[in-house]
């Protein structure tokens, strides 16, 4: 195992706990979405692959 397993499963388990709140605060809002309904900064939405390939449907970036 890593000398640093011990830190990283700390700042993933830190990690966890903010998306947790995240999500239970959209929740108390009345905003409930899929994981699939998210974005990151940078990246795009997909649709059903066309015969021409994958097309966008949103992008985040300009």
């Amino acid at each position: 195992m890593s000398e640093n397993a011990e830190v990283t499963l700390r700042e993933l388990g830190k990690r966890g706990d903010i998306i947790k709140r995240i999500h239970r605060g959209l929740a108390e809002q009345g905003i409930e979405r899929g994981a699939a309904n998210y974005v990151l900064a940078g990246e795009s939405l997909w649709t059903i692959p066309s015969s021409a390939g994958w097309s966008p449907v949103a992008s985040t970036t300009s």
